[in-house]
């Protein structure tokens, strides 16, 4: 039996992004784009920055909002590729600002090679924000078809390209992609969580004992 985990839709909400930006002291006409989670390999982050600094070029005022501890590695990566002024990180963000960093980015991009659940995709859905994720492991079960999905996850060129269309397309080119993400993460929540799994637990119950309902 399959029982996807879940999130709290009272919290994760769409945020005027003025309102979350003045919040979180990001700039108001920047071009933000948002990566969520540890920097470890499988993350894929080295494709992300390379992509950036392609986007860069073109447009100076591009941001890559990162959520997570910087790595020596990374932080190497980034001065090698000039990006330390197209960058900035949030290493703790109490939960209750989750929802005002996703509802003040253009697109959450998640180039992961390897994946678990992938909670970013469906809290940044919830909240209103495009997604781009990789077509590998878990992400495409949770996303549907409600993201852009990167064919070639470590080709840097086409990320660019892919993260350029969406952050210069009009508002009301993504409300399509948008609405249907608000849809596709309502169906992830706790409350039908824990009533699945009870019903996991009542099925093996009345197979191996015949107890019947859990009270």
């Amino acid at each position: 039996s399959v029982v996807y985990n879940g999130i709290a839709h009272s919290l994760f909400k769409p945020y005027e992004k003025w309102e979350a930006r003045n919040r979180l002291n990001l700039p108001l006409y920047a071009k933000i784009i948002l990566n969520v989670g540890s920097e470890i390999k499988r993350k894929n982050l080295q494709t992300l920055l390379k992509s950036l600094r392609l986007l860069v070029d073109k447009n100076p005022k591009v941001i890559l909002l990162r959520i997570g501890e910087k790595t020596a590695a990374i932080s190497k990566l980034i001065d090698d590729l000039r990006l330390s002024e197209n960058i900035r990180y949030l290493n703790f963000v109490p939960e209750s600002d989750l929802p005002y960093v996703y509802s003040s980015a253009d697109v959450l991009v998640i180039p992961s090679l390897e994946e678990g659940f992938g909670f970013p995709v469906i809290e940044a859905q919830s909240c209103g924000l495009p997604v781009i994720a990789s077509k590998r492991s878990s992400l495409p079960e949770i996303g549907g078809q409600n993201c852009f999905y990167i064919e070639k996850e470590e080709d840097e060129v086409l990320l660019s390209e892919m993260i350029g269309d969406v952050i210069s397309a009009r508002l009301n080119r993504l409300m399509t992609i948008i609405e249907a993400g608000i849809e596709n993460a309502g169906k992830f929540s706790w409350e039908k969580n824990a009533q699945e799994t009870l019903a996991v637990y009542e099925e093996v119950l009345n197979k191996d004992g015949n107890i019947g309902k859990l009270e």
